[in-house]
């Protein structure tokens, strides 16, 4: 994830661009973009041949949707109402949200707005470059990445080193994993989540997982601490 602090010492400088992205919808997929300023949003639509709104079973079941589906059927629907039904989307958008808060005119056509378009898009590519974005890689291959011939991989274990008196570290060789500690005993203790070295103010038996997404936990290590 990526972010940065906006209160306290030292607070970050403001953010010149915001980025937002959409991809599952529990079962639906799609591939979307978006990067603002203070008064323009762009959107890229990766599959602009696919409607916004797509169907997806837990919205489907809302009366709200419901109804709005049945005044599109029914030719109801009149100007800005409809954009959400059409079948297809455009490739990208442009909105002065400023005078456009509810990004109804879409300005990327217009040859007056074509600086703005071009300058948003390239911010957006630079983005996805800079944070690695794999939204544009098909799902069959990242799953082959995580999990190669259907395999889950298991989260190595981690590692407990004592770095002084009353310090200790927590590793794990499994790159992108998180770790988890507890000095409780019993089948449910409450796991904190490892952030910087520990400070040991007693002598304590820590117990240590590893965990990262798409692959299984590792398995639980201990160790005990002595403090003189």
């Amino acid at each position: 994830m990526q972010g940065q602090a906006f209160l306290g010492n030292p607070a970050a400088r403001p953010r010149d661009y915001i980025f937002a992205a959409r991809d599952r919808m529990d079962e639906t997929y799609d591939i979307i973009r978006a990067v603002r300023d203070k008064r323009f949003k762009y959107i890229r639509n990766y599959k602009p041949g696919r409607p916004y709104a797509q169907h997806i079973i837990t919205a489907e079941r809302s009366q709200v949707l419901q109804e709005w589906r049945r005044l599109n059927k029914a030719r109801e629907l009149k100007g800005p109402q409809r954009i959400f039904f059409l079948p297809e989307k455009p490739e990208e958008e442009l909105y002065d949200v400023v005078k456009d808060p509810h990004e109804v005119n879409n300005l990327a056509g217009r040859p007056e707005f074509r600086s703005e378009l071009e300058r948003l898009r390239r911010v957006h590519e630079r983005w996805m470059k800079e944070t690695g974005d794999l939204g544009l890689i098909p799902e069959e291959e990242l799953d082959e990445r995580v999990r190669p011939g259907g395999r889950w991989s298991q989260t190595a274990a981690p590692i407990m080193t004592p770095s002084g008196p009353e310090k200790m570290g927590i590793t794990c060789p499994t790159e992108g994993a998180s770790n988890a500690y507890t000095t409780e005993t019993g089948a449910k203790p409450r796991w904190r989540l490892y952030s910087r070295e520990l400070t040991l103010t007693a002598s304590a038996r820590v117990r240590a997982i590893a965990c990262r997404l798409g692959y299984k936990d590792s398995p639980e290590v201990t160790g005990g601490f002595q403090i003189r």
